[in-house]
């Protein structure tokens, strides 16, 4: 019992003394370095980038692209109509209340009684008519 009692206080008294003389206080951190000059530029960041893509970097990201691809460009639902966001009310944030309603269902086992919609949060308009996809609702 005592040797364990000596071997856990030296262990302690030996940690404190590694941490007590290891550490530095910020002000000797800050007074070694000091910044002599900034400089940048800025980059552009568009197609002209697409001219000539890494290959390396193509063949690692090909799989995720694949699988990723699959899923944006999937058809998600059918536009009859035009629908455009408006306040208070419109008929894409009906639409998009009605759709948070009827999911809800799923989750709550049970039906919902209403779906809300907030005025700020459409950023998307039905502007075509035809097919739409999971990559239209990013734009």
């Amino acid at each position: 019992m005592k040797r364990n009692y000596v071997k856990y206080t030296s262990g302690a008294i030996l940690t404190g003394l590694i941490l007590f003389t290891s550490c530095q206080s910020t002000r000797e951190v800050q007074a070694n370095y000091e910044v002599a000059q900034i400089e940048g530029t800025r980059i552009c960041m568009d197609s002209t980038w697409d001219a000539h893509p890494d290959e390396k970097a193509a063949a690692l990201l090909k799989p995720y692209k694949e699988k990723i691809d699959k899923m944006m460009y999937e058809v998600i639902g059918v536009s009859e109509m035009t629908m455009d966001k408006g306040r208070p009310e419109s008929l894409l944030s009906n639409l998009v209340a009605e759709v948070l309603r009827l999911s809800a269902e799923r989750v709550l086992k049970h039906p919902a009684d209403i779906g809300i919609m907030n005025m700020g949060g459409l950023r998307l308009r039905f502007h075509r008519l035809g097919l739409y996809r999971s990559a239209d609702t990013l734009h």
